[in-house]
Formats: structure tokens, C-alpha cells, sequence
């Protein structure tokens, strides 16, 4: 769904003129994204958001780039890394306040970096959802383990610079680290039930070995 109050229309042939926000062009998604729009004929432009200015006066906004105003695009395609959701968000915010047509709305994109909020509107719209339970104490996690059903666990630690997701077949010994985070947690054996692929890329200096299975 394409979102921008007043947006303009896309044409609906020829050439679109598309911006991507993203940190760089060498990021592989974003790469492929521009191969795949010039190969159709798309004029593409890739922006890193930290590098765009928004000027507001009350009545009217720009955006600059690098010093320079920008020529508004067809459509914008954000491409916001976790790192600067807060600043991107703001960046695609204003494309949307000018009446360019974006992919995916600011708000979207906060509602998907939420995981909690994101099993709350699936749930709130008869999607079903593993058992799930979100805490801010990891004080009695056994008493969570039975909340969804017992082990074997998904457990999400939100918090820091990224989020950490174990798999555990026993939580105990691990309560201490546990308490520097949001904790959520989820049915494992609900998830592989479903006909969804799980799939665990570890990143190596985050994770305990002993709680990922491969």
C-alpha cells in the first residue's frame, strides 16, 4: 500500500523515477532492488537517510541532501536500517507530509520493529499467534515457561543495539543475563507445527551456542 497525504499519482507506464533510502547502495537488498528497477526501465536513486535534512516552517517543508534540496521523487521505497530508526523514520515521515508515495509508512515500520505490538494487532485481527508472554523482569521464568506451555522456548531479549533470540530446552542457569533485557517468549513447538520455515542465523558474538539448534 502506497501512503502520502495528498499523494500524487504513479505513473501507471514508463519510466518511475525511485527513491531508495538506504545507508548505502553496496547493501546487498538494496543492490538487488536497484538492478531490478533499472532492468524495467526505472530511474533510481539511492539516499542514506542520515545524510537528508528536513526543513520545516510551519506552512511548508523541504528535503535537502547534503546541503542540496531535493527534487521530489515518484516514490520513495525505505530501506531504514535498525541503527537509525528513529532519524529514518523521521526522513520517511516527511516524504509522506510532501505527498510522495511511500511503500512503507513511518508508523508501519514502528509497528514492525515492535514485536509485541506486531503479535498484538495480528492477534487483535484473528491471526493466530504462538502463545506469547512479554515481561520486564526475568524474575520467575519458569512461571513464564508455563504461560505458553512449557519448553521448549523461543526467547527474545529486546534491548541494547539489537535484539537477541535464544532456543532453550531449560532456562535457570541463564536467569542472570536474562535480567538485562525486555524478555519475550514464545511456544517453539506451536511454531514448528505451523506450516512456517524456522530458520536461526546466529550471529556468533551474541548467542549461546548451546541454546541454537541448526
Amino acid at each position: 500500500m502506497l501512503a502520502g497525504a495528498g499523494a500524487r499519482v504513479i505513473p501507471s507506464q514508463g519510466s518511475v523515477r525511485l527513491t531508495l533510502l538506504s545507508r548505502s547502495i553496496s547493501v546487498p537488498s538494496t543492490a538487488r532492488l536497484v538492478v531490478a528497477a533499472r532492468a524495467r526501465g526505472h530511474a533510481v536513486r539511492v539516499l542514506d537517510p542520515v545524510q537528508v535534512e528536513m526543513h520545516l516552517d510551519g506552512s511548508r517543508g523541504h528535503l535537502l541532501y547534503r546541503r542540496r534540496r531535493l527534487v521530489l521523487p515518484d516514490v520513495v521505497l525505505p530501506r531504514i536500517a535498525q541503527s537509525i530508526t528513529s532519524y529514518g523514520l523521521a526522513v520517511v515521515n516527511q516524504y509522506g507530509m510532501l505527498g510522495v508515495p511511500v511503500m512503507n509508512t513511518a508508523a508501519a515500520i514502528a509497528h514492525a520493529r515492535n514485536k509485541m505490538q506486531c503479535l498484538q494487532l495480528l492477534s487483535a485481527h484473528g491471526i493466530s499467534v504462538p502463545a506469547t508472554v512479554m515481561a520486564r523482569s526475568a524474575g520467575d521464568l519458569k512461571a513464564m515457561v508455563r504461560l505458553v506451555g512449557g519448553v521448549p522456548v523461543l526467547v527474545k531479549l529486546l534491548g541494547g543495539k539489537g535484539d537477541v533470540v535464544l532456543l532453550r530446552y531449560q532456562v535457570g542457569s541463564a536467569s542472570n543475563y536474562f535480567c538485562f533485557f525486555f524478555i519475550l517468549m514464545q511456544d517453539f513447538q506451536s511454531l514448528i507445527d505451523a506450516s512456517n520455515a524456522v530458520v536461526f542465523v546466529p550471529h556468533m558474538a551474541s548467542i549461546d551456542h548451546s541454546s541454537i539448534i541448526l
